[in-house]
Formats: C-alpha cells, structure tokens, sequence
C-alpha cells in the first residue's frame, strides 16, 4: 500500500513526504529532508507528531527551516509548549498565543514606512525590502517586532537594500528625514 501511495503521488506531483515517514525525514541530518518533512507537516495535523517536532527542535536545525515549522505550528494553532535554542538563548513558546509574521504590528508599521517611501519613486527597490521584511520578520520566530521597532526595521532594511540597488542614494533621501539616534537592527536574512 505504502508503494502505490508513493506512485500514485509521484504521478500527481507529490513532492513530499508520506505521514509514515515523517519522523524519519524531520529527525535526519540531511536539511532538504527535514524541509520536506515540515512541508509536509503543513498538509497534515501536527499534533500526531509533536514529540517529533520537539526532537526537531532540539537538533538546531536551519534557521529558515526551524522558523518554517514554528509558523505551520501558529497556523495549526497548536496548544502545546516547546522549547528551542534562538541565538544561544534557550525560550518556550505556545504557538496558539504566537502571530504570523504578517500580521505583527511591527511588520505592519515597517511595511507601511517602506510603502510610503518606496512605493511611487522606486517600486523595485520597494518590492526587494517588502521580501527582506518578510524575510526578517520570519526569521524572528517565535519572536517578533513591535510597533516601536518598525522604524529602526525599515531603516535597517531599506539601507541595506539601497546600498545594494543604488550606491545608498534612496536610503539617504529617506534617512535625513529622521534623527541619528535611531538604531538600526542586525538583519538576520543577511547572515543565514
């Protein structure tokens, strides 16, 4: 039974993986793996596998791939607690009582600024900081950006951008409107 479920999903375009083997696929070393397996997850109930999921967790693995798997987790509205390892801190988190990325306030607010100063003057440098705050706010999981962040967000992405599309020149245009003792914040999707 098991081989025809495979066959019959490698001819309907299946690329992942059968809930069987699952725990295998997430509990392998091997990232593109785990990936399918957390893709896979998305599609099925987490919570027949969340003794997995912690065993997951406790491998430290991608960044991107970890941050995945929290956000199928806030999706599904799983009540259980887990723990995990986020820049050498150990936390817990409740993914029911956890937001998606896009819909934090701190993500709303940066991606207001950004709209407002990209939008109309420069709309592919305003697209490549909307997927570089998506991206950030992602990988900030479980954890996210508050409203008073935003700015310091949206500076810190749009420069980064800016640099990289245009010398700096758009950045600097939006930049003399605010004071120096803005902080800027580190951009994880820089480093990952």
């Amino acid at each position: 039974l098991e081989r025809q479920l495979h066959g019959l999903m490698s001819k309907q375009g299946f690329n992942g993986v059968l809930p069987s083997d699952i725990e295998t696929s997430l509990l392998s070393e091997d990232p593109q793996s785990q990936l399918l397996a957390v893709q896979s997850l998305a599609q099925y109930s987490c919570r027949s596998y969340l003794d997995v999921i912690q065993a997951f967790f406790d491998l430290r693995p991608d960044p991107k791939i970890q941050a995945l798997m929290i956000d199928i987790l806030i999706e599904q509205q799983i009540n259980e607690e887990f723990e995990i390892e986020v820049d050498g801190m150990n936390m817990s988190f409740i993914p029911l009582y956890q937001e998606r990325p896009h819909e934090t306030d701190g993500y709303i607010a940066a991606l207001t600024l950004i709209n407002e100063w990209f939008e109309n003057e420069n709309p592919a440098l305003c697209a490549m900081c909307q997927q570089i705050l998506i991206q950030e706010c992602f990988l900030m999981l479980p954890m996210a950006y508050d409203e008073l962040e935003a700015l310091s967000l949206a500076l810190s992405i749009a420069e980064h951008v800016s640099l990289s599309l245009d010398d700096g020149t758009s950045y600097r245009k939006i930049a003399s409107q605010y004071t120096d003792n803005v902080k800027r914040c580190v951009l994880k999707s820089c480093f990952v």
